[in-house]
């Protein structure tokens, strides 16, 4: 059994729990211990003992891309947990901003860079979840980068999020994807996991970066699960509450709402 628990996204129900803006997943496979992102303070850490976990006894760290809401909490968590690697992608430490503000990786964390594992393609991170670091953009309509820029060369160029990375984690023949933020496309992130794994979907989670979009958006992300036929859709941080009522209303036994502390088994 694969237990799959939010230690922080923007919404909180349960007393005694911090909510923030950003996101962090830990999996607990059983014999090993996997962080999904750090969240954007080091709150996650204080909501993972009243959760029931251990952040010195995590295995691995993968940052799903580089920015602050989703890496502010890592200089946390190093300070908590001494052995663990961290998994990303080289592209995530290049500045980044939204039009002109920087919301990029905090350059304090790099002092533990000796820590730093620079992923590319298919990485199996601990038995049973895969991180997957490339994702080619098919479906163009679902992608979420507007406003959002990087620097290459020491230039500032718009933001087309080759560092974005999701899990995919496999468990009783059934595949389940992690993704964080979506911004190349939860439809394109599930092209690429299927690309990988031939087996059905149990568990789509995350943030699709609909928020403030046009209700519209949502669509091909619609038809997609309705071919994937996925048997839950786990929705928080980054989707918004309106696009979750829309997804809600075309999947409403499949659908649940991932808030801070909720958990569930694979």
């Amino acid at each position: 059994m694969i237990k799959i628990t939010c230690l922080i996204e923007n919404i909180v129900y349960k007393g005694g729990l911090h909510g923030e803006h950003g996101l962090s997943f830990h999996i607990d496979t059983g014999s090993h211990k996997v962080l999904f992102d750090t969240g954007q303070t080091g709150n996650f850490a204080l909501n993972a003992p009243r959760l029931g976990i251990d952040i010195s006894k995590v295995d691995a760290v993968v940052l799903s891309h580089g920015h602050y809401d989703h890496t502010g909490g890592l200089a946390k968590f190093l300070e908590l947990n001494s052995t663990a690697k961290i998994y990303l992608k080289k592209e995530a430490l290049s500045a980044k901003f939204n039009g002109t503000k920087p919301i990029g990786f905090l350059y304090e964390n790099l002092k533990y860079e000796s820590r730093f594992e620079f992923l590319k393609g298919k990485t199996e991170i601990v038995p049973n979840i895969f991180a997957i670091s490339s994702i080619p953009v098919i479906d163009n309509d679902d992608t979420h980068w507007k406003h959002f820029f990087t620097e290459k060369a020491g230039q500032k160029i718009p933001d087309c999020f080759n560092d974005e990375v999701f899990l995919a984690v496999t468990e009783k023949n059934k595949l389940s994807v992690l993704s964080s933020c979506s911004h190349r496309g939860i439809t394109n992130i599930m092209r690429a996991a299927q690309h990988h794994f031939e087996q059905p979907i149990y568990l789509i989670a995350g943030g699709f970066h609909l928020k403030d979009s046009h209700p519209d958006s949502i669509k091909p992300i619609v038809s997609s699960f309705k071919t994937l036929k996925p048997e839950k859709i786990g929705v928080c941080h980054c989707t918004g509450l309106e696009h979750y009522e829309l997804l809600k209303q075309e999947f409403p036994k499949e659908t649940f709402y991932f808030h801070t502390g909720h958990s569930i088994e694979l």
